[in-house]
């Protein structure tokens, strides 16, 4: 017989009619802000770039299982869910930079919806705050507005907490087993999503529950573990077997690698952590964060008697406490590191946040409604005058330009030891390479100089100017030399010819 705990009664469902013009209000706003200006600038490299290259890949090929940087090249640092989103989005609409990050977009609407729903359990006073605090907070809307795969994870991982949620304020055994199913299922996109980081959530899960009386909420049963491996392993057994070896790719480079060594390279020094992180925790909730401050010089006075304020907190801070200290210790102490990694961790600091206003101080209500307000009109500001006013570096929709001007039919793309900017495939209709002058079996390559030059094809080169000397270097033993031709920005285009 399946335990449960009877937690914290949720909001009752007689809702007052205030609350569902603030929570469609809310709604309306996460949309406008998530959905408008999305084609207002190019692709920018490399991450959007290489995202929308895959899902066109699928479209192109009609292959939706094998994720391909390249038509000769697999790409398995993710599962699909990403991939198969953005594929997804433009079968619909089309290609365009609307319809490619129209996924992350509708992701920032999703998350404020359950946002919502954990509202009504955790801030039963507001049940709308949250959502709008994550809505027009700066790093949860700038994310939304970029492509990535973090914004999906976010929103599956809230999806298992609102399943846990539930399950732990379960009052009989079949709610708890429905949020049981909602906790897995959530899980399991997550895996789909980003593999094992998408589990994270099961370690504030299972510290919490412990934390409860007997009987405690139990977190697995049969048919949600059915649930999980029914939406989790198909795609994994499927590319498994069409490749073998892939197993030991994704544990040894994808999961070891990443937590254990540096061979990312992604802030993996000691210093690596605060350089990615503090600046999201800094900044990440603005506007609203602010109201925290006078909480941490509290918990700072009491920080030798830290068990007695522990145990003078209310069990929804504990839990969102929780949630948000232990995953982002384990980010800390993982080697590979992003910015946008801990994006996640910004949900539950937005329930925080609104557990700490007060909006039956109608003078509270007021600065919530105009720090709304103002913050979403920055935001839309910047969305629409950032790009214009400050051009990306790697923006491809103006490296494509140039060189469409200078080659009209560029064949191929090939970029030498450089991260190379696959939105250039979006708007050259060309495959885009990445090739090293060094023998090395790094999957990061698709393939060597050497190799590349055997082929006979037409193709345009790209390298970084402070690698020129390197690159000349390398290219004199092959018998060959690169040739520039043009240049934008920091880049330089040309072909590489045999030596005279």
């Amino acid at each position: 017989m399946s335990a449960f705990v009877a937690g914290p009664a949720p909001t009752s469902p007689i809702v007052p009619p205030a609350f569902h013009r603030a929570t469609a209000l809310t709604l309306l706003l996460a949309m406008l802000l998530a959905l408008s200006f999305q084609g207002v600038r190019g692709l920018w490299g490399p991450d959007e770039g290489r995202y929308s290259n895959i899902a066109l890949q699928m479209v192109e090929s009609g292959d939706w299982v094998t994720p391909r940087r390249h038509p000769e090249h697999t790409h398995f640092a993710k599962p699909p869910m990403a991939y198969w989103a953005i594929a997804a989005s433009v079968s619909v609409f089309g290609e365009n930079e609307f319809a490619l990050r129209l996924p992350n977009g509708l992701s920032l609407l999703a998350t404020v919806g359950l946002l919502i729903l954990l509202g009504r359990r955790l801030v039963p006073a507001a049940p709308w705050l949250p959502g709008l605090i994550f809505a027009t907070s700066f790093v949860p809307f700038a994310a939304a507005n970029l492509i990535n795969t973090d914004y999906l994870l976010t929103l599956f991982e809230t999806l298992a907490v609102y399943g846990f949620v539930r399950l732990w304020q379960a009052s009989d055994a079949r709610e708890a087993r429905r949020g049981r199913l909602w906790l897995w299922f959530g899980l399991a996109l997550a895996f789909m999503t980003k593999g094992p980081p998408g589990l994270l959530p099961l370690l504030p899960m299972l510290l919490f529950t412990r934390t409860l009386p007997a009987p405690r909420p139990a977190l697995l049963e049969v048919r949600a573990l059915i649930l999980f491996l029914i939406v989790a392993l198909p795609w994994y057994l499927a590319v498994m077997v069409a490749n073998p070896g892939l197993l030991d790719y994704f544990i040894g480079y994808e999961v070891v690698g990443r937590v254990f060594t540096d061979v990312h390279d992604r802030n993996s020094g000691w210093f690596g952590a605060i350089e990615a992180y503090l600046p999201v925790l800094l900044l990440g909730m603005l506007p609203w964060s602010p109201i925290l401050l006078p909480r941490f010089r509290a918990l700072w006075r009491q920080r030798r008697a830290l068990r007695g304020w522990w145990q003078a907190r209310a069990i929804e801070d504990r839990w969102l406490l929780i949630w948000f200290t232990l995953p982002l210790l384990v980010f800390v102490f993982a080697r590979s590191r992003l910015p946008l990694y801990i994006l996640p961790l910004l949900v539950p600091a937005a329930l925080l946040i609104a557990r700490r206003w007060r909006v039956q101080d109608k003078q509270q209500l007021r600065r919530i409604v105009l720090t709304a307000a103002i913050s979403a009109v920055a935001l839309l500001g910047l969305k629409l005058g950032v790009p214009l006013l400050l051009p990306h570096a790697k923006d491809t929709r103006e490296l494509a330009a140039a060189l469409r001007q200078q080659w009209p039919d560029p064949g191929e793309i090939v970029f030498i030891e450089e991260s190379p900017l696959y939105g250039l495939r979006f708007y050259l209709g060309v495959p885009v390479e990445r090739v090293t002058l060094l023998q090395r079996n790094d999957p990061a390559f698709d393939s060597t100089m050497a190799e590349e030059l055997a082929e006979n094809e037409s193709r345009v080169f790209v390298a970084r100017d402070i690698r020129l000397d390197f690159i000349a270097k390398g290219l004199a033993p092959l018998g060959y030399r690169f040739v520039p031709e043009l240049r934008v920005e920091r880049y330089v285009m040309g072909r590489v010819e045999k030596l005279p």
